[in-house]
């Protein structure tokens, strides 16, 4: 029988003790040699979240990046590494570092809370919506989270989602003032006013930073709703939180003040709005009208130069210097602006109106007439689109009378003072068309109506009505 000698048993032995001793050896060599990277990438994230601390983000990267090159699975150091560059506003890389952080096992919840922030300032609000989501599968009951969805939502202009959310968040944290106030924008952009209204005055009750935003919330329900004294005080309120609130407050509490009939108060939040918008040709447009309301007339016609000025490719410059001069009665003045304003909208009736007043005035009655038809046409087009236009009516009326269609014209002038029930001239024209249709009992009540509007206007009318 053949066998294995001795010696050789031997070798082999001793050729397998080497190797194992080898191999062990290696196994310990690899083994320290991980530790030391690892203790290495430690002390740099040591060192990169000092720099951090110190919001010196272009050195903590530096540290962030000699850690994750020593040690590439370090979930920490590109999460911390993604941080910076988010607060750098380097939101590329900063998506790549955080999601890096993520695939390697870093806490979910932490990476979620910056990365939706980077896709929603990169505008990719899907993906940011997916991050919040995801965090809210962790955290059903976290306001942040629910807050944050419903501002990418508003920010998509999807304000049904956008309300879910915020109506959430304020569940959740009965703390946080100002997400009453985005309820209030959803509301407000749903067309639902009665509840921005609420949502609004609920914000300024739990004391919001956005006091002259709701005050404008409330006074657009206000005003919508046609409760003018109340939507004033609420216009007053936002400009006197913040006077460069807008210029459409000051727009809105100028045709308030002019619905209540007061036309100098009107005049001077005009005044006021000139004075922090002093670029804004469309502040003379209005003023020049108010001005004529309250008979100032020369001052009008100061004003619709002004606008005209400003804004020499806008017709209703011209037009508001029209009229003023046809109450100046300088009616060829008139007429020439007039027809300057119809060079920029050939079809609009207020001005033809004016147009046909002036020729009126100076006995040229066949184009009178010619006009005041044109100025029916017009009239009755703008009030179609402006049904809510307190002063469209009253012209239509003005319109109506001139080419003797009475009914109309107190039809028109009734739907005037629905919407604006303090306009003093409007009150009167009714009156006015009552009595020479005939119907002097509906004359005297409105004669009885101005009384408390307007004197100088009711003793005007009473005059009339004791001719006849």
């Amino acid at each position: 029988m053949r066998g294995i000698s001795a010696m050789r048993i031997l070798n082999l032995l001793l050729i397998s003790v080497l190797f194992t001793s080898f191999f062990a050896d290696s196994v310990l060599t690899q083994s320290k040699q991980e530790r030391r990277r690892i203790e290495k990438s430690k002390r740099l994230v040591i060192e990169g979240d000092n720099f951090f601390r110190q919001k010196n983000y272009r050195d903590a990267i530096r540290k962030y990046s000699e850690a994750i090159a020593t040690l590439p699975t370090n979930p920490y150091a590109y999460f911390s590494k993604g941080y910076c560059h988010y607060n750098l506003g380097e939101l590329d890389q900063a998506i790549i570092d955080l999601s890096t952080a993520l695939e390697q096992g870093y806490r979910p919840l932490d990476v979620y809370t910056i990365r939706w922030q980077a896709y929603f300032w990169r505008k990719d609000y899907d993906l940011a919506i997916k991050d919040l989501q995801s965090a809210l599968q962790i955290q059903p009951s976290n306001a942040y989270f629910n807050l944050a969805l419903g501002d990418i939502y508003r920010a998509k202009q999807d304000f049904r989602n956008a309300l879910q959310y915020y109506k959430k968040a304020a569940e959740l944290d009965n703390q946080n003032p100002d997400v009453h106030f985005f309820i209030a924008v959803c509301h407000n952009q749903l067309g639902d006013y009665a509840s921005q209204r609420e949502a609004a005055m609920e914000a300024l009750k739990r004391g919001t930073k956005y006091r002259a935003e709701s005050w404008v919330y409330i006074g657009q329900t206000a005003q919508l709703l046609r409760k003018y004294a109340e939507a004033a005080e609420a216009y007053k309120e936002a400009i006197q939180e913040k006077n460069d609130i807008g210029k459409g407050v000051y727009f809105n509490l100028s045709e308030v003040y002019r619905l209540l009939n007061r036309f100098n108060d009107s005049i001077d939040i005009l005044k006021r709005g000139v004075a922090i918008y002093p670029d804004d040709g469309n502040f003379y447009v209005n003023l020049s009208w108010i001005y004529s309301l309250a008979d100032r007339h020369e001052d009008a016609v100061a004003a619709a130069q002004r606008a005209i000025q400003m804004l020499p490719n806008e017709h209703m410059g011209y037009t508001n210097l029209c009229r003023a001069y046809n109450d100046l009665k300088q009616f060829n003045k008139a007429i020439e602006a007039c027809n300057n304003a119809l060079k920029i909208k050939p079809d609009d009736g207020e001005t033809f109106f004016y147009l046909a007043r002036a020729h009126d005035f100076l006995g040229n009655r066949e184009q009178a007439d010619s006009f005041y038809k044109k100025a029916v046409l017009g009239l009755v087009d703008f009030t179609k689109s402006n049904p809510n236009y307190s002063d469209g009516f009253y012209l239509l009326g003005n319109a109506y009378l001139a080419v003797n269609e009475r009914s109309k014209a107190i039809e028109a002038y009734k739907k005037s003072l629905e919407i604006a029930p303090n306009f003093a001239k409007a009150r009167y024209n009714l009156g006015y068309a009552y009595l020479i249709s005939g119907n002097k009992q509906l004359a005297r009540e409105q004669y009885e109506a101005l009384l408390n509007i307007d004197q100088n206007l009711a003793a005007r009318l009473l005059e009339v009505i004791n001719k006849r």
